[in-house]
């Protein structure tokens, strides 16, 4: 961003396909003398806001969808590691208890 004047107010959005602080987009920008009226600062923000609520909306829903994803993702990895560390000890167990059924075997 290079504004023009200052002070500049600018409202930023995470970019569509921007990592974490890797890209935003300016949905709006409010400049130099015009930010000493509020009113007319705080109207268009507003009218910022609805304008991209319905993208913004859309990609906190994507987002979430995502985070949930991960989680999902992350669940069925721990339950299969789990589910492969009981079976690891089951094998070692019937490995241990073939062995010492061997040894006693032997020792008869």
């Amino acid at each position: 961003l290079r504004p023009r004047e200052l002070p500049t107010l600018v409202v930023l959005a995470q970019a569509e396909g921007a990592g974490r602080g890797r890209g935003a987009q300016a949905l709006a920008q409010v400049a130099g003398v015009r930010l000493r009226d509020v009113d007319g600062t705080v109207a268009s923000l507003s009218e910022t806001l609805q304008a991209w609520a319905p993208l913004l909306e859309e990609a906190r829903e994507e987002l979430t969808a995502r985070a949930v994803d991960r989680a999902i993702i992350q669940e069925q990895a721990s339950e299969y590691e789990r589910a492969l560390a009981e079976d690891q000890a089951r094998e070692e167990a019937e490995v241990a208890a073939a062995a010492a059924a061997e040894e006693a075997e032997r020792a008869a």
